[in-house]
């Protein structure tokens, strides 16, 4: 939804696919086939003209590819990222006993917390960036 934007159409189109569920594909396919159709809707009216069949179909398969390459990474980003998050207490507290001696346990939760929001943050500004990138990617087609 914070995909930045060049149309009104855009954010529709950003906020309705959001809420789209399913697997990777369906659901790329679901969210260009939702954004292809706003556009085209919204060509139409800025336009007052009809937009070829053949350039309607060209920009669904490339919002489609943009989407799953989009997704792919930003996936893959995350479980990397996530494997660097905190399993469980026992662990990492350990680990920082081994640094510290003298930590506090309420001391290793708020670091515990502290690192999963971190992390958690990273992955949301890394999909905000990989989203910006397709979005300018798909305005130069």
């Amino acid at each position: 939804m914070f995909k930045p934007s060049s149309s009104i159409g855009d954010y529709i189109s950003a906020g309705l696919t959001a809420l789209i569920p399913g697997n990777k594909l369906v659901s790329s396919i679901a969210r260009a086939t939702v954004s292809s159709a706003i556009s085209t809707f919204e060509y139409t009216i800025k336009n007052n003209k009809r937009l070829p069949l053949k350039k309607i179909i060209k920009k669904l398969f490339q919002n489609v590819a943009l989407d799953i390459c989009c997704s792919v990474i930003s996936s893959a980003f995350a479980k990397k990222l996530s494997s660097l998050k905190p399993k469980n207490y026992s662990q990492f507290a350990h680990s920082k006993y081994l640094k510290n001696a003298k930590i506090t346990p309420d001391q290793i939760r708020k670091s515990m917390k502290r690192l999963s929001k971190q992390i958690m943050k990273s992955i949301g500004v890394f999909d905000f960036f990989v989203n910006s990138a397709a979005s300018a990617v798909s305005r130069k087609f």
